[in-house]
């Protein structure tokens, strides 16, 4: 099931990093109205939100500057956003675990959802990264 998008990824790893600096940027804006105007229907703590936040936003900037500027050498900085993706993912469902009981219905479901989306991405990201350096090696031989 995965190996097409591998494949297509693959061939076009700039389209990665668009991909996922689009998923950060909906990730910060989707923090930035809780954070206004619907925090007391999520149930996280506004200074987790806020954190949150500032990591979505670093990341878009990551994914959107190897996007915008990169022209080689892909592998290792498609590692890197996708381990950073595992990373934020594991702290959401550390922070769903440690804040259940303050968390609402919606609260839990919403940082369940995307610690999902964002683990299948950061998968699909070091598996394309796989893919590329074992192209370059081959390459090599």
């Amino acid at each position: 099931m995965l190996l097409p998008v591998i494949k297509y990824f693959s061939h076009l790893p700039r389209r990665l990093f668009l991909l996922d600096s689009l998923g950060a940027a909906l990730t910060s804006f989707f923090l930035f109205i809780i954070l206004r105007f619907f925090d007391d229907y999520i149930g996280m703590p506004v200074h987790i939100l806020s954190r949150f936040l500032y990591v979505g936003l670093i990341f878009f900037l990551y994914s959107a500057t190897c996007f915008l500027l990169l022209q080689r050498n892909w592998s290792s900085f498609i590692r890197i956003i996708g381990l950073g993706n595992l990373l934020y993912s594991s702290t959401s469902l550390v922070f769903i675990y440690y804040y259940f009981n303050m968390l609402t219905p919606l609260g839990v479901v919403y940082f369940f959802l995307e610690a999902i989306i964002v683990v299948f991405l950061a998968l699909i990201e070091l598996k394309v990264a796989n893919h590329l350096k074992l192209q370059v090696k081959s390459k090599k031989s």
